[in-house]
């Protein structure tokens, strides 16, 4: 599929331009591009607004991942599509940043994680990849 191309496979719904061709598991627009497969929500940036920085997203703006209307499209960082992720509910999680900030202050004054776990409601691996950065990192 060539870049023309895409700009002829959506229909727009409610200022969306929502992709018509295939899809991932998670519901964004993938197609064949120069031997890989490539997310059409990052091609529809390129063609419209230029080359995409080596480390950064394409988010939407309006949370629907089949769309490619490159005006709900900017660019973020794996850590602002995350904080965006979260802010918007999107991530299920029981825990909100205000529980993470305490069980964060919690460990740094020695509480054990299993204690932690039952307090909030969540295993004790969940409170580890907190304490590791491995969950919750763009909460600083």
């Amino acid at each position: 599929m060539t870049k023309e191309q895409i700009l002829e496979h959506y229909d727009i719904v409610d200022g969306c331009w929502i992709w018509r061709g295939g899809l991932t598991t998670n519901g964004y627009g993938a197609v064949q591009y120069r031997d890989s497969v490539q997310y059409v929500h990052r091609l529809m940036y390129e063609i419209v607004k230029g080359v995409i920085p080596r480390g950064k997203c394409v988010c939407h703006a309006c949370d629907t991942p089949s769309c490619i209307n490159p005006e709900h499209l900017f660019l973020g960082t794996q850590k602002d599509n995350l904080r965006d992720a979260a802010r918007k509910r999107r991530v299920k999680t029981k825990l909100t940043e205000r529980d993470v900030q305490k069980i964060r202050k919690q460990l740094l004054e020695g509480k054990r994680q299993i204690e932690i776990a039952e307090m909030f409601g969540v295993s004790r691996v969940c409170i580890s990849k907190i304490s590791c950065g491995v969950n919750w990192a763009w909460l600083t």
